[in-house]
């Protein structure tokens, strides 16, 4: 997303520190981190689990997939949606936490 440890440290709520013991390796984020994590960058929770590539493609190792209207091609890979932006990421997550009314007066003020 382009952001300083700085600032994924806040756009967390975690402290820079801890955002440094993740990247080199010293602790791990929780699952509730990466349920955050996810939900802030918009990202599936497989991609930061290193299940899925930057693409959001999912590769299978064998079987079939029912019931989520996805298509599979024949190089066994589920496509999704490109990546956000981090605008659109912050965006999306004031989105899901805004009361009823200001997801209507965001509306309104868009129309």
């Amino acid at each position: 997303m382009g952001l300083t440890q700085g600032n994924f440290a806040r756009f967390l709520n975690r402290t820079q520190s801890t955002i440094s013991d993740w990247e080199t390796g010293r602790s791990e984020p929780n699952l509730d981190d990466l349920k955050q994590i996810a939900i802030k960058c918009d990202v599936n929770l497989n991609y930061l689990l290193g299940l899925t590539d930057d693409w959001g493609n999912v590769t299978l190792s064998a079987g079939a997939i029912s019931s989520n209207n996805n298509t599979v091609n024949s190089h066994n890979t589920i496509n999704s949606a490109a990546p956000t932006t981090p605008d659109e990421a912050e965006l999306l997550s004031l989105w899901r936490t805004a009361t009823k009314e200001k997801k209507n007066a965001i509306l309104q003020l868009l129309k």
